[in-house]
């Protein structure tokens, strides 16, 4: 806000107040907050993002990506690596697909104990403390036991790795890298820290990104979302009570003829490619 208040001031003082109207365009919500207000009481155009929806699960959404199309990112590589990554998480085969791996991450680990390792690419940070905030969620209410997860991401080895020279072969401490290529070395980091963590005691999930780009951005964001959601599904399965009824209700006990009739209806529209 503070930066949209500069910016705000400089237009109006070089182009006039009504020129510098269509120089602007604003991200927020649809009907409510502070912005919204000045949208309408100024005019400005704007990009709506879903009310329904967390900011920080918007990223997706055209106001999210409408200022990274300004500074030139390529949107719809990031919009087809998420559709890839969905494609992905929908196949149907006996494998548990990429979501299902990082849902389960979360439903192991014990309350706030799902921890992104920093990246060796320090280009990442953002990406993993955004992961972490976001698939780590709010802590569960009541007591609950589970055990640390930690998530890392990592850079695929470069098809064409950057060799190390071969110099100060008489060092210990340098010369056994002679001949390695960074890519590698950055490689060994990350198994390194994986044993170390396996004998710690805590569990590992990895995530390696072929490269730092648009696409493979797109397919970690679609990949987070869809776990988070897989997550959330579970926590709130319904309940043992639930259950009951339904049962009553299919073996014709007077009083659940409610629950025996929505019985029925989602009998009748449940596939059978989707029961294991």
């Amino acid at each position: 806000m503070g930066h949209f208040l500069i910016v705000r001031e400089r237009l109006l003082r070089e182009l006039g107040a009504v020129e510098y109207q269509h120089r602007v365009v604003v991200t927020t919500r649809v009907a409510d907050g502070a912005l919204r207000q000045i949208v309408n009481d100024e005019g400005f155009r704007s990009l709506a993002l879903p009310d329904d929806t967390d900011e920080a699960a918007a990223l997706l959404a055209p106001g999210a990506l409408f200022p990274l199309a300004c500074v030139g990112i390529g949107v719809r590589d990031l919009l087809a690596g998420g559709a890839a990554m969905l494609d992905r998480c929908a196949a149907h085969d006996d494998s548990l697909h990429p979501a299902h791996l990082v849902a389960l991450a979360r439903q192991l680990a014990g309350p706030l104990e799902l921890r992104a390792a920093q990246p060796a690419a320090h280009a990442l940070d953002p990406l993993a403390a955004w992961i972490e905030r976001r698939v780590a969620g709010d802590p569960p209410t009541g007591e609950r036991e589970g055990r640390r997860v930690v998530l890392s991401i990592a850079i695929a080895p470069p098809a064409h790795d950057h060799a190390i020279p071969k110099v100060y072969q008489d060092l210990d401490g340098v010369g056994y890298l002679g001949g390695r290529g960074l890519g590698e070395i950055a490689a060994h980091e990350r198994v390194g820290d994986e044993l170390t963590r396996w004998a710690a005691g805590e569990l590992t999930i990895a995530l390696t990104l072929p490269e730092i780009g648009a696409h493979a951005l797109g397919q970690v964001v679609a990949l987070t979302e869809a776990a988070v959601r897989l997550a959330r599904e579970t926590a709130d399965a319904p309940s043992l009570h639930d259950e009951r009824r339904q049962v009553y209700g299919l073996a014709g006990r007077p009083g659940y003829e409610a629950e025996r009739a929505e019985a029925q209806r989602v009998a009748a529209r449940r596939e059978d490619r989707y029961v294991a």
